[in-house]
């Protein structure tokens, strides 16, 4: 988590020009408490046209005080292995919800499905 943490920091002088910062795996091996915070950190410093895109499995992101709704996208495969990008924004979703809950009982999709796996041996 730390070495991640070294690897994020340079980033930081960036929050306030105007880049596209694109971080797959963000959540990897950092703290939930620290990845929000992060996010807090980008929001406070990005007085300019910063955007940071992220691709993250950490639903405790999923937070309206944290982020808009349109600002949260979901990617769901198909049966053919297609992609599909959707926003939280197709689902009216109240925003004192908490979201988190939600996605994790597979309320907007984009979820693992388990039923395709079958690994006991005969």
């Amino acid at each position: 988590g730390t070495r991640r943490l070294f690897d994020l920091i340079p980033l930081i002088r960036m929050f306030s020009k105007d880049f596209t910062i694109v971080i797959d795996e963000f959540d990897r091996s950092l703290h939930p408490n620290l990845t929000k915070k992060f996010f807090e950190l980008f929001y406070n410093l990005n007085k300019n046209k910063t955007q940071l895109i992220v691709s993250t499995h950490e639903s405790t992101l999923l937070d309206l005080q944290l982020v808009r709704r349109d600002e949260i996208w979901f990617v769901e495969r198909d049966g053919n292995n297609t992609s599909n990008v959707y926003s939280l924004d197709k689902f009216k979703e109240r925003y004192d919800k908490t979201l988190s809950k939600a996605y994790l009982e597979g309320r907007y999709g984009a979820i693992p499905v388990f039923s395709n796996f079958d690994l006991t041996e005969e």
